[in-house]
C-alpha cells in the first residue's frame, strides 16, 4: 500500500497491542476487502451486536481462509474519508469488543503496587525499630497511600472483570460455530 510512513507505523503498532491483549490475532498489512462464502455471511448474521468489527468477527468464525497478494496502485482522484480519528475509534472498538485482558492488567498493576508497598511499608517498620528513620511519618504515610491505591486498582480491575463478563455476555456471540456436519443432524 501507498500509505504514509506515519500510518504504517501505527498500524503495525495498533496489529502487535491487538494480538498481545486479545484473544483474536489479525495480521498486519491485510486488507478489509474481503470474499466470503454463504455460510461465512450465515455465521457473521448470528452476531447481533450493534458495533460489529467484521474483522473480530471474521477471526471469531475462523473457518479456512486465504489471501490474494494484491499490489494497490495510488489514488488518482479524491482523498481517503477514513480520517485518522475514525482509525482510532476502529482500534478501540476492537479493543473493547474482543478482550478484557486490560482489565486484568488493571488488576495485577493493583496487586503489584500494593505488594511492593506492603514490603516498603515493612522496610519502613524494621528501620523504625532500629532508629533509622529521619523524617518521621513521611515514609509510613507514602507506603499507605500506595498500598491503599494499589488495593483500589485491585478492586477497580476485579469490578471491571465482572463488567467485561456482563459485557460480553450481552452481546449474545455464539458459543459454537459448526463449520462441517457429518452424517444426518435433525436441529429441530
Amino acid at each position: 500500500k501507498h500509505d504514509s510512513a506515519l500510518r504504517n507505523v501505527f498500524s503495525k503498532t495498533f496489529v502487535r497491542l491487538i494480538n498481545w491483549l486479545s484473544d483474536q490475532k489479525i495480521r498486519h498489512n491485510t486488507s478489509m476487502f474481503r470474499i466470503v462464502s454463504g455460510r461465512t455471511i450465515r455465521e457473521l448474521r448470528r452476531f447481533g451486536e450493534y458495533e460489529q468489527s467484521l474483522t473480530g468477527l471474521m477471526a471469531l468464525v475462523n473457518f479456512p481462509t486465504t489471501t490474494v497478494p494484491v499490489t494497490s496502485g495510488t489514488r488518482r482522484t479524491g482523498e481517503t474519508k477514513y480520517s485518522f480519528l475514525q482509525q482510532i475509534n476502529f482500534a478501540v472498538g476492537f479493543l473493547l469488543g474482543f478482550t478484557t485482558k486490560p482489565l486484568r492488567l488493571i488488576s495485577t498493576i493493583g496487586l503489584v503496587v500494593a505488594a511492593i508497598s506492603f514490603t516498603y511499608l515493612a522496610v519502613v517498620l524494621v528501620q523504625a525499630l532500629m532508629g533509622g528513620v529521619h523524617v518521621l511519618g513521611w515514609a509510613s504515610l507514602v507506603s499507605l497511600m500506595m498500598f491503599l491505591s494499589g488495593v483500589q486498582l485491585l478492586a477497580l480491575g476485579t469490578i471491571g472483570e465482572y463488567v467485561g463478563r456482563i459485557f460480553l455476555e450481552s452481546k449474545r456471540r455464539p458459543l459454537y460455530i459448526v463449520e462441517e456436519t457429518i452424517g444426518e443432524f435433525d436441529n429441530t
